[in-house]
């Protein structure tokens, strides 16, 4: 199965890290305790899911998979031209003692790196073929940049 990873940096290779955002919220809408967050290296199946973590701006990002929408909590800081990389890696080429699922859109690998076997780079704006802005910003952002 294709995992990807996504960010806004242009890597060599995927590092270990605690993940930053202590808001997160697990596919379910459940938010999820700043314990069970992993220093890990984060993947998800779905592509779009890595644009988004790629794509968000700084502050909190919820993500509604079920109804693919998305609201930023500090919109006014969502770059539609910014520089998002897509990395990806097959989980067969992954020991399964070191592959773990935490919900339908995230797994963790538990290496201190990964070297991706593909990359994409696209503009943050392509996270709007995947999700909806939901927040009252948001609207008006999404009619400007589809008028480009």
């Amino acid at each position: 199965m294709k995992l990807y990873h996504g960010t806004s940096k242009k890597l060599e290779t995927l590092k270990r890290q605690q993940t930053q955002t202590m808001k997160r919220l697990n596919s379910e809408g459940k938010i999820i305790n700043e314990g069970d967050l992993l220093n890990a290296i984060y993947f998800t199946p779905k592509f779009g899911f890595a644009l988004a973590m790629g794509a968000r701006p700084e502050g909190h990002t919820k993500i509604d998979n079920s109804e693919d929408k998305i609201t930023f909590e500090k919109l006014e800081f969502f770059d539609p031209e910014k520089d998002v990389y897509i990395y990806e890696i097959d989980s067969e080429d992954i020991p399964e003692s070191k592959l773990r699922k935490v919900d339908e859109t995230q797994y963790v690998v538990d290496m201190d790196e990964v070297v991706p076997t593909g990359e994409q780079k696209l503009k943050a704006e392509e996270v709007l073929k995947y999700y909806e802005l939901v927040n009252w910003k948001g609207k008006e952002l999404h009619r400007e940049i589809r008028l480009k």
